[in-house]
């Protein structure tokens, strides 16, 4: 009688279940409906408990001129989601004492430039090296990114000749490190990252369809193709359809190819691991810190941050039109896989996806200081130019009691003062961490701004404050353009562009940039791009004329072109 008591409540359990799978599986339905199209791009979602597939359904098409529709078996480009798969192959090494984590990263590739600083492995896989990012210094050199492969990547970080930072100082996301990963596995066992990767994780995990792809001239069976619509710089009303080309045969920072049904492998080895043990895993999803002991919401190819109030441990991939993201939730053994086609927010959609199989956790509510009117006097002490240093260059301008974040390359923002006397773009904003706090002189005066970030620390990213130090503003009519007027050469990149006056406006123009760039002057020998977010900083000799130029990016910073005339 016991024994069928037990049996008729495992029963009634399962059946409970079932019919909530079947429910769950529905609103994950619902949430993906509007991509169950035969005339558009899709998405293809896996869900997971414990290492089995819970949920796994493909919606919309693989390639829209051969009428080919997605399924749970398309294998896809993974984008930086493959990040945390080199990450592991770092520290299956590091296991069998063949990489030390701590060690220079010259020890294992002395061909990387001596900068006269540290840069470890761990500083490669946290992105605290310093290390430009490969992605942006092509982009500096009109290189298209599927022209430059494993190779010529390599090629532009021997060429290097600056950090952006001191290692271990800064937390700022560079494919450089792991580009650098991949060599390391090389270098060290002596096979390429796919061959590692495939006999030591893949195979005896059974992930039959998961491989790092090396050569882009490789036939992938299945494979889907990649399209926009009218998004960014896909603006063609005749056509809203169309390709996105690209692809390269860079691997460690991208390059990993997976399905659906692989990946619940791969996250099933997260909880019961079958590559790796306990001791590896915890090392795998532990968070990293800089060198000087602050926290950051990165670890070893995995972010850490929350998702419906849930604590995830996560990566998100984009590579021409291909948006990927791998979610886990170790405390529940529950896994998201979305890998799309076409862009689309796959990060709110897992989030959506946890949601359901997992309701909202609400925690302790966040603290968000009341909304205050500010009077014009406290605009205006916040109004101006800011610069992060070598980086970063924002502007607010203030009317009245408003104050507009403004900005070259987006719609100006109106920004809300708080109680505290910070300002941000608003509750969602403030939830996130995003804000602002002026930094003042003995006087009063506004000489800095501190923008909190999204990491451990709700200031920062990086365990300190993101300082923006005011510069003066000037009169864009005052400022005599010809002084500026010329070519520039920069050694680090064996690439020159030319500077010049076109319908009134500076310009920077090279015949491998795809548009001319307008320059507008925000500063004294200050400009902002109106193009990618460049920001540029003439530098002059001592006679006064112009004599070089230090171009920053969101990823790279200072790098110097000389003036060849």
């Amino acid at each position: 009688m016991t024994g069928l008591l037990a049996a008729l409540s495992l029963l009634c359990v399962t059946l409970s279940a079932t019919a909530d799978d079947g429910q769950q599986r529905e609103a994950v339905d619902a949430v993906f409906a509007k991509y169950d199209r035969t005339n558009g791009a899709g998405v293809v979602v896996g869900v997971y408990q414990a290492g089995q597939q819970r949920y796994a359904r493909a919606f919309g098409m693989a390639n829209l001129e051969d009428n080919v529709v997605l399924s749970t078996d398309t294998v896809f480009p993974m984008a930086s989601v493959s990040k945390h798969f080199t990450a592991f192959a770092i520290l299956l090494l590091a296991r069998e004492g063949k990489v030390d984590l701590d060690a220079d990263v010259r020890t294992y590739l002395p061909n990387v430039p001596d900068f006269g600083q540290r840069i470890t492995v761990r500083h490669l896989l946290l992105h605290n090296s310093g290390l430009r990012d490969v992605w942006g210094m092509f982009w500096f050199a009109g290189i298209d990114s599927a022209q430059g492969g494993q190779a010529i990547a390599m090629k532009m970080v021997q060429r290097q000749r600056a950090l952006n930072f001191a290692p271990g100082s800064e937390h700022q996301y560079s494919n450089t490190g792991y580009l650098l990963a991949a060599e390391i596995v090389k270098a060290v066992s002596g096979q390429s990252l796919r061959e590692f990767t495939t006999k030591r994780m893949f195979q005896p995990l059974r992930m039959e369809h998961t491989f790092f792809l090396d050569d882009t001239t490789e036939l992938v069976p299945g494979r889907p193709a990649s399209y926009c619509w009218k998004y960014f710089y896909c603006q063609n009303e005749a056509q809203a359809w169309r390709r996105e080309l690209g692809g390269t045969d860079v691997v460690g920072p991208t390059g990993l190819y997976a399905t659906i049904g692989d990946l619940a492998k791969w996250a099933g080895n997260f909880l019961n691991p079958t590559v790796g043990d306990k001791a590896l895993i915890d090392q795998f999803v532990s968070l990293g810190s800089l060198d000087g002991g602050a926290p950051i919401n990165y670890g070893f190819g995995l972010w850490h941050q929350k998702m419906a109030g849930h604590e995830v441990i996560m990566h998100n991939g984009a590579n021409e039109a291909f948006r990927t993201v791998f979610v886990v939730l170790p405390e529940q053994k529950f896994s998201v896989a979305i890998m799309a086609n076409t862009m689309m927010d796959v990060g709110q959609l897992a989030e959506e996806v946890v949601r359901i199989y997992l309701g909202e956790r609400r925690g302790e509510p966040v603290s968000i200081p009341k909304v205050v009117t500010p009077d014009a006097a406290t605009v205006a002490a916040v109004a101006g130019h800011y610069q992060r240093i070598g980086q970063t260059h924002i502007a607010f301008d203030g009317k009245g009691r408003q104050l507009r974040l403004v900005s070259s390359a987006a719609p100006p923002v109106v920004m809300q003062f708080r109680a505290d006397g910070t300002f941000d773009a608003g509750d969602e904003a403030r939830q996130s961490g995003q804000y602002f706090r002026p930094v003042r002189d003995g006087s009063g005066r506004v000489i800095a701004l501190d923008q909190g970030g999204s990491g451990q620390d709700p200031f920062s990213d990086s365990g300190a404050p993101l300082r923006h130090l005011r510069v003066a503003a000037i009169d864009e009519s005052k400022v005599d353009l010809r002084e500026f007027v010329g070519d520039y050469r920069s050694a680090e990149l064996d690439f020159t562009c030319s500077v010049s006056i076109v319908d009134g406006a500076l310009t920077l123009e090279a015949f491998r940039l795809p548009v001319p760039i307008p320059l507008t002057p925000t500063y004294k020998d200050g400009f902002q791009g109106k193009r990618y977010f460049l920001h540029v900083v003439a530098e002059r000799g001592a006679d006064g004329r112009v004599s070089a130029l230090l171009a920053s990016s969101a990823s790279d910073r200072n790098v110097r072109f000389d003036r060849v005339n």
